[in-house]
């Protein structure tokens, strides 16, 4: 049950001018630079996964791990596996408590910014390690689409069994740090992604394009 060591756990300034499209604005280069140092100075990315095992289907519900995830859209992506992934990231704790400091609405935009790029550098890794156990992984995410509810992040995080990246799940599901992401990889003769069954123009993580089906 690792957790991942993240190597690349620092931000360049290119990378945080580049997602809010400021690379030939200087006006607030200064700032975000200053913003940027401090980040990288105390960031601490966390991802984590484990090994799993699909120990019943049915047609509402799929149990792994001795956890009942209920979800009939799951279960149908899941039935033929007989081994699941399931993790967590987070841009880290050190990085929620420290963009608490910029309440200026920019300047909690820039942090908010600063803290997804942090935890992109999680997933990356995170992707990277379970894909030389597992090439070619399926993904599946707990509030993505309405066939498994943003209820499922309490049964997934039973499965993870406390192993959580200092996250917390609010009594209304929400992630804290809000800058989180959980799901389950799985092996597929079909590769598949949320994305494929949300309709939502513009979506800056999209991972797949529309494929036309609304989500079940």
């Amino acid at each position: 049950m690792p957790y991942i060591d993240i190597k690349e756990n620092t931000v360049a300034p290119g990378e945080i001018l580049r997602k809010l499209r400021l690379e030939d604005d200087p006006d607030d280069m200064e700032l975000i630079e200053d913003m940027l140092n401090e980040a990288n100075g105390i960031a601490s990315p966390k991802a984590y996964y484990k090994e799993s095992r699909i120990d019943d289907v049915y047609f509402d519900r799929i149990v792994i791990d001795g956890v009942a995830v209920m979800s009939g859209f799951a279960a149908s992506k899941l039935k033929d596996c007989t081994i699941v992934y399931p993790y967590c990231s987070s841009c880290g704790t050190e990085l929620e408590e420290w963009s608490k400091a910029y309440t200026d609405p920019v300047e909690s935009y820039f942090a908010d910014q600063i803290k997804e790029l942090f935890l992109y550098k999680a997933m990356a890794a995170l992707k990277k390690e379970i894909s030389l156990i597992s090439p070619g992984l399926s993904s599946l995410n707990p509030g993505s689409l309405k066939g498994w509810p943003v209820s499922g992040q309490k049964e997934l995080f039973a499965i993870l069994k406390g192993c959580d990246c200092g996250i917390t799940v609010t009594d209304s599901f929400l992630l804290l740090p809000v800058k989180s992401a959980s799901g389950i990889f799985f092996k597929s003769a079909e590769h598949f992604e949320n994305c494929e069954l949300c309709p939502m123009k513009n979506c800056p993580n999209r991972r797949a394009p529309f494929s036309g089906r609304l989500s079940v």
